[in-house]
């Protein structure tokens, strides 16, 4: 699914996705426009839906990022915390979209450098719902982790926030562990940037 920077328009080539419309990209080919020149042309896309789950929807995200006059793509790598790349220190997704062997962002970032256009992966936080994988952040120091071990965030009233208990990320533990998250993914990958996003919906 593509988030726009700016107003929507529904895409053709993506039943119910949404893509960027704005009629001053479309005045000049890629070609004059393809750096950054101080401001990023995005797509966001999440990995909720399709999109960025097999090498045709890549293709076709790449294709209408440079018919949109894209200069950048802002790939959402971590869904639950899981991993959507080759990586040392989260789990490989359990998405049953991604076929078997292939790597998203591994594939995601060959292909974009063909086309002069800039990747940078995506996280937010933990919330509840995480994948099964016993070595899931999430089970080592969710709301069942021990108090010493527990990354969850506390509200005023001192309790956890049993709604949707995120991982707290002031807590210093947590701080090391996304440093750790982003340097393995930027040791693997020839990457443009990285983005720490608050929310899925902000």
């Amino acid at each position: 699914m593509f988030t726009p920077l700016r107003w929507h328009l529904r895409s053709p080539a993506y039943e119910s996705k949404w893509i960027i419309h704005d009629d001053s990209f479309l005045t000049e080919r890629r070609s004059t426009m393809k750096q950054t020149e101080g401001f990023y042309r995005a797509f966001w896309v999440q990995a909720f839906e399709p999109g960025l789950k097999t090498p045709e929807e890549i293709d076709q995200l790449l294709l209408d990022a440079d018919n949109a006059n894209m200069n950048a793509i802002l790939a959402q790598v971590s869904r639950r915390h899981d991993a959507y790349y080759s990586s040392d220190v989260l789990p490989f997704t359990e998405d049953p979209a991604i076929p078997s062997g292939f790597d998203p962002l591994g594939y995601l970032v060959e292909q974009a450098k063909e086309r002069e256009i800039e990747v940078h992966p995506l996280w937010h936080e933990v919330y509840n719902g995480p994948p099964e994988h016993p070595d899931h952040i999430y089970h080592a120091h969710g709301p069942d982790a021990s108090d010493q071990d527990t990354w969850v965030t506390y509200g005023y009233d001192g309790n956890p926030n049993e709604a949707m208990p995120y991982l707290d990320v002031g807590h210093p533990d947590f701080q090391t562990h996304i440093v750790e998250m982003v340097t393995d993914v930027a040791n693997h990958y020839d990457l443009d940037g990285v983005h720490l996003d608050l929310y899925l919906i902000t």
